[in-house]
């Protein structure tokens, strides 16, 4: 088993690297390890293994970033034609998709060689077409697209949507520009899904049809972002993502559907082949694992869990008695083989430590009585999966235990076997599958309502409001294996006294000031930390209505560095500043909020120069704007300074928001030198003029701006002012999320991209 095990290690660790390995020197490696095992050293076994599965690892990762656009062909126009291979996410102004393209009609002697690849499309007009033609799976489309190499942002503890773009075998971005022409219709696989969800949800009319095609096919455009916290503080997302739970459920399904024909075959031929008696539940339930993978569009979690189903049966087919650990690294190796970026996906951690959990907790215990299990089950699990949660940047539901014991039941064993039987036969009998959704409606609502309820006790979703130290994790992982462990260890106990003792352990802070600029495109997000308080200068842009950087890019970074009570100051009402509000409200308790123009459903004060206040030794003063000046645009953004005393001197830095040359003019009487800027308006040329640089001699510039966003921000001219008084300059498009922390040792600066850069993030 431990040889397997290390092959499982290094196929599945390669993606932390950032550079690439060379595949013929790690064959090598592995041929020469296992000639010192033979001969000398029997741990050398396992390197070799480790070794053979980091070079497999190796050429598979390699080989999808090979398959990215190129970067001579970055924000290029090609005319393409193009196939729709995934149903369309429609907003109010745009659809987003993936495609296949099937030509690329090129003028010139260098076309990009994307033929037969998958690239993921925006067309940013209502139903996606000129004609009013509304965007469905299978149509053929000629067009012109501005193609753009995948990217995404880069924070602490962040989404990899670059990485989440590859995993989908996406090897470019782009937009839909013009001269789109319908040119036909193919059968591709989503058509189906899309026309049998479209034509049974016609059968009824229900309230929480919303969540039919997510449980039937995976599709979640109609889940509303508060549908998602009403999960998640009640622990049951993983009930409405088709995963490992649905997919071990169908393939249970038809395993007792396959022992039953096995059944029935003996019963009617005495003479059948013990043989096929043996194949035929394994093959059966594979069959119902890989067929609800594919109803579901065979999605990442989907992929992972049936292949790690196949493998399971196909040892019981072979008649392999492997232990239930050899089953698990068995088909950790069949997902890294399948998926070799499952290193990044939190669903992979998830996924593997619940079972491995199981498996752990239930050795030689409980399997007589599966009642008692159940019940066991759910509290075991809430605790087990509280630190990788965490870690994850997710946070806990203490509700969940409660949540999953009723959900649970109800999601697996009825509504989803009821919506496929529904789906079965609402062709044939539409009058039926309508009673059977009516039904489910019913049920459905009884539950939604029990999880809203729970959704509103207190402290339904908890995090320590503190960052984990690696002996704090090591306390507290430690503690869960003691307090899970099976009933005859006596030193049980002491798990619990590991758990206290790793939650109460604190980190020193050792810093005066952390000040950390978050990647979040062309918009503006800083964290300021002090040792007593934090504070959120703007809250980030909002990009769609399900999708704002509030909720999904700087709330976990909160959450990860332990921050529970936050304050707040928004500098002006524009979305690239304010968007991320709603996020930020709903996910912390703000303490006190300023404003610089009036914002809709958020309480606090408008910022005032003259304002000052202390947290610890730090100042914080607010420069602009003048009392009565709070609806004039980018001219009310709060100006705030920072000065505090650190290695015999005052460091001084100032975020300006968008102010403009005639206000940065005003404030020039009360602007000292400076040892660190926030590029005023992104480094527009409408700010950052001669009279601020010369007067304040910034040492340290930040531009908080997107990766080749349409405005041009920063602007060259802009650049070169900054340049040519000697500035340091930084910019989050190009460096992703940028730290800077004040302490005795001086100023130590992290670059995002440098610090957490991957394979992917190359450009060849």
């Amino acid at each position: 088993m431990l040889y397997l095990w290390f092959f499982a290690a290094g196929l599945i660790h390669i993606p932390v690297y950032s550079f690439p390995w060379s595949v013929w020197l790690l064959i090598c490696a592995t041929l020469a390890s296992f000639v010192i095992a033979r001969v000398w050293f029997s741990f050398a076994g396992y390197l070799a293994c480790a070794l053979l599965g980091m070079a497999i690892g190796s050429w598979n990762l390699q080989k999808i970033c090979d398959a990215q656009l190129l970067p001579e062909f970055d924000q290029s126009s090609q005319f393409l034609s193009f196939t729709i291979v995934s149903i369309p996410k429609h907003n109010p102004n745009s659809s987003v998709f993936l495609a296949r393209i099937e030509d690329i009609h090129c003028a010139v002697e260098q076309c990009p060689e994307l033929k037969g690849k998958i690239v993921r499309l925006s067309w940013y007009r209502p139903q996606g077409a000129e004609d009013g033609q509304e965007l469905k799976a299978g149509q053929v489309w000629q067009a012109t697209v501005k193609l753009r190499r995948p990217r995404g942002f880069v924070n602490p503890y962040g989404f990899d949507y670059h990485a989440w773009l590859l995993m989908q075998d996406v090897v470019a971005t782009g937009s839909v520009s013009k001269n789109a022409t319908l040119q036909g219709e193919k059968r591709v696989w989503a058509f189906y899904r899309e026309r049998l969800v479209q034509s049974l949800l016609q059968t009824a009319d229900t309230e929480y049809q919303r969540f039919w095609a997510a449980l039937l096919i995976g599709e979640f455009s109609q889940v509303t972002q508060k549908d998602w916290q009403t999960l998640q503080a009640t622990g049951t997302v993983h009930l409405m993502v088709i995963s490992g739970l649905h997919i071990s459920l169908a393939g249970g399904w038809f395993f007792l559907l396959g022992a039953l024909f096995s059944r029935l075959i003996q019963l009617c031929h005495s003479g059948s082949n013990a043989i096929v008696m043996q194949f035929l539940p394994p093959v059966m339930a594979c069959i119902g694992a890989g067929g609800y993978a594919a109803l579901a569009g065979f999605s990442i979690p989907t992929i992972r869990a049936s292949v790690a189903c196949m493998a399971l049966m196909s040892c019981r087919a072979l008649g392999l008695n492997f232990s239930p650990f050899a089953l698990l690294g068995m088909a950790l190796v069949m997902v890294g083989l399948c998926e070799p970026l499952a290193w990044e996906n939190a669903g992979f951690w998830l996924s593997f430590l619940a079972v491995a959990l199981l498996f752990y907790c239930f050795a030689g215990r409980l399997t007589q009585k599966p009642v008692s299990a159940f019940f066991y089950t759910q509290p075991m699990m809430a605790l087990g999966l509280t630190l990788p949660l965490l870690m994850l940047g997710l946070p806990t539901s203490l509700t969940g235990p409660v949540a999953n014991l009723i959900a649970v039941p109800v999601v697996s064993f009825i509504v989803v076997p009821a919506l496929i039987i529904a789906a079965v036969i609402h062709s044939l009998l539409p009058a039926f599958a309508g009673g059977i959704l009516q039904v489910m409606d019913v049920i459905f609502s009884w539950l939604w309502q029990f999880l809203q309820w729970l959704e509103q006790w207190p402290a339904a979703v908890w995090w320590p409001a503190k960052p984990f130290s690696l002996l704090a994790c090591i306390l507290v992982a430690g503690g869960t294996l003691l307090m899970l462990a099976p009933a005859g260890l006596a030193i049980r106990w002491l798990g619990f006294l590991w758990l206290i003792a790793g939650l109460w352990i604190r980190p020193e802070q050792n810093y005066d000031l952390r000040v950390t600029v978050l990647d979040v495109g062309q918009g503006q997000a800083v964290v300021l930390q002090t040792p007593r308080e934090t504070w959120l200068y703007d809250a980030g842009p909002a990009y769609s209505d399900q999708f704002d950087a509030g909720s999904r890019i700087v709330a976990p970074y909160l959450r990860r560095i332990g921050v529970r009570k936050l304050n707040l100051m928004v500098s002006h009402a524009d979305l690239d500043h304010a968007g991320g509000i709603a996020g930020i409200s709903e996910a912390f308790r703000l303490q006190r909020v300023f404003f610089g123009e009036p914002l809709d459903n958020l309480e606090g004060e408008f910022c005032q120069a003259g304002q000052e206040w202390h947290s610890g030794k730090v100042k914080f003063s607010i420069l602009w704007p003048p009392a009565g000046k709070h609806d004039a645009g980018n001219q009310s953004s709060c100006v705030l300074l920072i000065e505090f005393p650190a290695a015999g001197k005052t460091v001084r830095l100032l975020l300006p928001g968008d102010i403009d040359r005639a206000t940065e003019r005003r404030l020039l009487g009360q602007l000292p030198q400076l040892d660190w800027l926030l590029a005023p308006h992104h480094g527009s040329r409408s700010s950052s003029s001669y009279h601020l640089l010369y007067r304040t001699q910034p040492r340290h510039v930040v531009f908080s701006a997107g990766y080749q966003n349409r405005y041009g921000h920063p602007h060259p001219s802009i650049e070169k002012r900054y340049k040519e008084i000697g500035s340091e300059m930084y910019n989050t498009a190009a460096e992703g999320a940028l730290i800077f922390n004040w302490s005795e040792r001086g100023l130590e600066i992290e670059r995002a991209r440098e610090r957490w850069k991957k394979l992917w993030h190359r450009v060849p």
